[in-house]
C-alpha cells in the first residue's frame, strides 16, 4: 500500500515556483500542530513555542474540510518512539524507519502530506532541528534540484549532523515535479534502535504528544479507537 503511481519531474523548473510536499508521521500529522511551524506558536502538550517560517502562507484550513482537504499515504516503513523530548513532557517521539521495508502490512505507517514550497520546506526544516529558520547559513539548504534528486532516486541526505531529524529522506513524487520528503535519524541509528545496539533509545512518548498524534490519524478519517490502537502497538518495539 502506497502512494499513486510515481510521475517523472518536469525538467524546466527554472521559473516556477518549486513545491515539496513534507510526509509527516508525528505530531504534525496534527494541522493545528503543523500551522505552528509555518506561523509560530504552541499547541497544548508542548513546552516550546516555534518562530514560524518566513513565508507564512497555510495552504490548508484547521482542520481540514473536505473543500480544503489534505493528502496522505501509507509507507512501507516502521514507525517507532524513541529518545527523551524536553518539548514533549520527555516522552519518546516519533521516528520512521526508512532504513527497512517492512513485509507485513500491519507494521506500515500513515503519513499525511502538507504542500509547502521549497522555502517553507527548508524553514520547517530548520525548526524541526532546533535552528534558526531566518539564518540562511544555519545548514546547507535544499535546492530544487537536490529535492527533486532525493525523490527520484528515494534516498537520502543528512544535511544536520548529531539532530534527531537532521536525516531527509524522499518518497517519490505527489505530482509531477512535486517531490515527497520526510525526515528523520539517518538509517545507521535507525538501524541501531532496531537491532537492539541502542535499544535503551526506545521510549513512549507522552499522552499529550501521543494525543496530538492522535487528533491528525482522526483529521485523516481513521476511528479514534483505531487510531489509538494503531499508536499503542508502535509504544514498544519488540526486541528482534
Amino acid at each position: 500500500g502506497g502512494a499513486k503511481e510515481d510521475l517523472q519531474p518536469r525538467t524546466n523548473m527554472s521559473t516556477a515556483t518549486q513545491y515539496v510536499w513534507y510526509g509527516s508521521f508525528g505530531s504534525n500529522l496534527c494541522s493545528e500542530r503543523f500551522r505552528c511551524y509555518l506561523q509560530g506558536g504552541r499547541v497544548a502538550g508542548m513546552s516550546v513555542s516555534q518562530p514560524g517560517c518566513r513565508d507564512t502562507t497555510v495552504s490548508f484550513r484547521v482542520p481540514p474540510t473536505p473543500d480544503c482537504p489534505t493528502t496522505s499515504m501509507v509507507v512501507p516503513h516502521r514507525l517507532f518512539f524513541a529518545q527523551v523530548s524536553p518539548w514533549w513532557d520527555n516522552g519518546g517521539v516519533a521516528f520512521l524507519d526508512v532504513s527497512s521495508v517492512e513485509e507485513d502490512a500491519e507494521w506500515f505507517s500513515h503519513l499525511r502530506l502538507w504542500r509547502t514550497t521549497l522555502e517553507q520546506y527548508n524553514d520547517i526544516f530548520a525548526q524541526e532541528n532546533g535552528l534558526d529558520p531566518n539564518d540562511d547559513d544555519a545548514f546547507q539548504r535544499f535546492t530544487a534540484q537536490a529535492v527533486i534528486d532525493l525523490a527520484s532516486s528515494r534516498s537520502g541526505s543528512h544535511r544536520i549532523r548529531d539532530s534527531w531529524y537532521g536525516y531527509c529522506h524522499g518518497l517519490g513524487f505527489a505530482r509531477e515535479g512535486e517531490p515527497i520528503l520526510t525526515f528523520t535519524l539517518p538509517p545507521a541509528e535507525l538501524r541501531a534502535i532496531r537491532t537492539g545496539a541502542a535499544y535503551d533509545a526506545v521510549n513512549p512518548p507522552s499522552q499529550g504528544y501521543h494525543d496530538v498524534i492522535r487528533r491528525g490519524l482522526v483529521e485523516l478519517g481513521i476511528d479514534r479507537a483505531d487510531a489509538d490502537a494503531y499508536l499503542k502497538s508502535r509504544h514498544v518495539l519488540a526486541s528482534p
